[in-house]
């Protein structure tokens, strides 16, 4: 696998202490090359934590809060996961810690198919639960270089693809190998279309423009071109 690499700085205010920690997150996201039904839907997280005169945090375990939004600033939380008890804190050795976000709130109830979405840090020094140190910058998140190819199958982009769930206008020309099949309202039976088991040109019929009338058929200029004609009105191609 292999993935992108987004890294920004911060300076955060420490309130109960008066001091100044700048910090310098890395967020790496990897994506698979080839998707798989049983991939890890967590977003590694990395980061490095140091003081106003660069030295390193204190070696410890300390709380965090991690919150994703749709908008840089305001607005509220679409999710929201926090490390902050007996076992879930977060260890910084040399200033350095490495987490998976999503490990303990699920990342399913984040919409990823959006180009507007915002991490949000929050630290908790003094281990009380209050958070009182907030990255006053949320990150973008972007796209690894690979993971750009995602939206696409084959190298083509989704909407070249037809969605039977959805109301689908196809263009250009499809070929269907067998048959055409259109199901009942249930799906329990269907009337279809097939062509000969051989073939020794190709053969389109266009289709009259207008609907006939009553006892109608179509008829044939041996050219591909159908119009409507009565069934008694001479001979019928």
């Amino acid at each position: 696998m292999k993935g992108g690499q987004i890294t920004r700085e911060f300076k955060l205010w420490r309130p109960l202490s008066r001091v100044f920690v700048w910090a310098v997150l890395a967020l790496v996201v990897f994506v698979p090359l080839q998707a798989e039904s049983a991939i890890n839907k967590q977003l590694q997280f990395s980061g490095k934590l140091t003081k106003s005169d660069k030295t390193n945090v204190t070696n410890g375990a300390y709380g965090f809060k991690f919150e994703i939004f749709s908008v840089a600033s305001g607005g509220s939380a679409l999710w929201t996961e926090t490390w902050n008890g007996s076992s879930s804190k977060i260890t910084v050795t040399d200033g350095l810690f490495s987490i998976a976000l999503g490990t303990y709130t699920d990342l399913s109830v984040v919409d990823f198919n959006s180009s507007s979405l915002y991490l949000a840090i929050s630290f908790d020094p003094g281990n009380d639960g209050t958070y009182e140190e907030l990255f006053t910058t949320r990150i973008r998140l972007t796209s690894s270089p690979y993971s750009l190819n995602s939206d696409k199958l084959d190298g083509k982009d989704e909407s070249e693809f037809a969605d039977l769930s959805e109301a689908e206008t196809i263009s250009n020309d499809w070929l269907f190998g067998e048959d055409i099949r259109f199901g009942d309202a249930d799906n329990s039976n269907y009337i279809g279309f097939q062509a000969p088991a051989n073939i020794s040109t190709n053969v389109i019929w266009t289709l009259p423009s207008v609907d006939g009338t009553v006892n109608q058929v179509l008829k044939t200029d041996g050219n591909g071109t159908l119009s409507w004609a009565d069934s008694s009105s001479g001979t019928i191609y």
